[in-house]
């Protein structure tokens, strides 16, 4: 990831609504020392990995002018987030923070530098600052993390059966990805990254689930599949292919349950990836093809092989630094030939209550990095699905992204 920040600002957002009468000064004492007792300041990176020094927080509370809709302004402030390097020159932290106020409470939006931390660490950061705005006592039981967890890249190599799995399966995964129709990059110079997000009706999630568990398929699955279904349109270029007819899509995996005890409370990273693809021909329905990408992900899941992603990251990483600048622009477009990628969250599981409370009205958004040129953030909560979308500018445009929204939420509200 950390090469990734070099060609393409690799960052994420988490927003979460904090409701009552809006305290600004009271988020900032709040944020300044949940971050510092967190021992979060102070960050450099290092050869080695990521170093926190410690002292005190250094950034501030950016409060967003807002005139009219909150919500939309900080759609806005998202898409300026995903598109801003982080720089480390001199030590601070690997954070922004930035409020939008309503009549009756606030948006927090948290920028941060993606390579630090996974959704995980961050919700639970973020749980803290919610915790401890609601009521300032929470900040006593707030004590430093383990922010640099065991390196974790070479655990294949560790687990010999996993391995031959994942080696065996190597020949087929090699042969669907050069199956796989690419996306096209109108200028692959062009890093930009746009943003839209919406939420569905609470009715949709519940069908959604009652669909998934009548077809024997996951939600999961059932995300991927209506992710396929939505993009196949762009992507009517490979019916004319010889070859590249597959259309693929990348599925994020939480690896902290597999990685051990260290890696489950950890402020760091424990991330997988696998690839599904299909042909996508233009008579398949949402439970077939769900049906499909079940049989796929349950064979990720029964190898492990989302657990060779950092072995297969350090390969490009080495292959990626000797190339050409130019090359480095195209390099995962041809070698990964993926046209959006999902990372699915389930807020409720990390949320824990407080007096009873419900998990907040929260979002994501991820950076598309130079990898994946559509991302899907799906996080739910209760009865709530809200969809954070990113997406490359040189490869779709609003009005692709709009379309691709509308045939989501069509397929999702009128699951059956």
């Amino acid at each position: 990831m950390l090469q990734w920040n070099e060609l393409h600002p690799y960052n994420a957002v988490h927003v979460l609504r904090l409701p009552g009468p809006v305290d600004l000064e009271r988020l900032r004492r709040v944020l300044r020392a949940v971050v510092e007792q967190r021992v979060l300041t102070g960050f450099k990176p290092e050869p080695t990995g990521f170093h926190y020094a410690g002292g005190a927080m250094l950034g501030i509370v950016r409060q967003l002018p807002v005139e009219g809709d909150a919500l939309a302004s900080l759609t806005h402030e998202i898409e300026a987030q995903l598109n801003t390097p982080f720089t480390f020159a001199t030590p601070g932290e690997p954070f922004r923070f930035v409020a939008a106020a309503e009549s009756a409470g606030m948006w927090l939006a948290l920028g941060y530098f993606h390579p630090i931390a996974d959704a995980d660490a961050i919700v639970r950061l973020m749980h803290d600052i919610a915790t401890a705005y609601r009521d300032p006592g929470g900040l006593a039981g707030i004590a430093p993390w383990n922010r640099n967890p065991r390196v974790q890249d070479f655990t294949m190599l560790r687990r010999p059966v996993l391995l031959l799995r994942w080696l065996a399966g190597l020949p087929s995964a090699i042969r669907s990805a050069r199956a796989s129709h690419r996306p096209g990059y109108r200028d692959p110079a062009d890093l930009r990254s746009g943003f839209c997000h919406f939420s569905l009706p609470g009715s949709a999630l519940s069908r959604s689930k009652a669909a998934a568990k009548s077809w024997g398929v996951t939600l999961n699955d059932l995300f991927l599949a209506v992710i396929l279904l939505a993009v196949a349109p762009l992507a009517a270029g490979r019916s004319e292919s010889s070859r590249r007819r597959r259309l693929s899509v990348a599925s994020i995996v939480n690896t902290r349950a597999q990685l051990g005890h260290e890696s489950r409370s950890a402020f760091g990273v424990a991330l997988g990836s696998f690839r599904v693809a299909h042909e996508m021909p233009p008579d398949i329905g949402l439970e077939a093809l769900s049906r499909a990408m079940h049989a796929q992900t349950d064979r990720a899941k029964r190898s492990r092989s989302f657990l060779a992603t950092p072995l297969l990251l350090a390969v490009a990483r080495y292959l990626f630094v000797r190339s050409s600048p130019a090359r480095r622009l195209t390099f995962y477009a041809k070698h990964q030939p993926v046209w959006a990628g999902l990372t699915n969250l389930n807020l409720s599981a990390l949320w824990k209550p407080v007096n009873g409370s419900e998990p907040p009205e929260y979002f994501r958004a991820v950076s598309t990095g130079p990898a994946t040129p559509l991302v899907f953030s799906i996080t739910t909560a209760g009865d709530r699905l809200n969809v954070g979308v990113s997406f490359r500018t040189t490869v779709f445009l609003k009005s692709d992204v709009e379309r691709v929204r509308d045939v989501f939420q069509q397929l999702l509200t009128r699951t059956e």
